[in-house]
C-alpha cells in the first residue's frame, strides 16, 4: 500500500471529544473512561462508545454489564453513506 497522499486509517478507532452534558463513566479499574469513534467499515463505523483510558490497542472481550458503553446506538446517515461508497469502492476494485 501506497502512503503518499493516502487517507488510509490503520486503526479501527480514533479518540472523540465528550459533548458537553455528557457524564463519562468510570472503568471497572477506577480510571475515567475515554470516548473513542469507530473507524471500522460496517455497521459501528462512525460510533462513538467509552473504553477504559489505560488500553493502548483493543481491550480485552468482556461479557454481560461491562459490554462496551455506546453514546449513540444508531449509525447516522453520512456515515451509513461513507460505509456503502467505500464498499462499492472495493468491489470495483477488487
Amino acid at each position: 500500500m501506497s502512503s503518499s497522499g493516502s487517507t488510509y486509517i490503520p486503526w479501527n478507532k480514533v479518540r472523540a471529544q465528550v459533548p458537553q452534558g455528557i457524564q463519562v463513566p468510570m472503568c471497572f479499574c477506577g480510571s475515567l473512561c475515554k470516548l473513542v469513534e469507530s473507524k471500522v467499515l460496517g455497521d459501528d463505523f462512525g460510533m462513538r462508545f467509552f473504553m477504559c483510558e489505560n488500553y493502548k490497542y483493543d481491550p480485552q472481550k468482556r461479557r454481560g454489564k461491562d459490554t462496551p458503553k455506546w453514546l449513540y446506538t444508531e449509525q447516522s446517515q453520512q456515515d451509513k453513506d461513507w460505509v456503502e461508497r467505500e464498499a462499492r469502492w472495493a468491489r470495483e476494485r477488487w
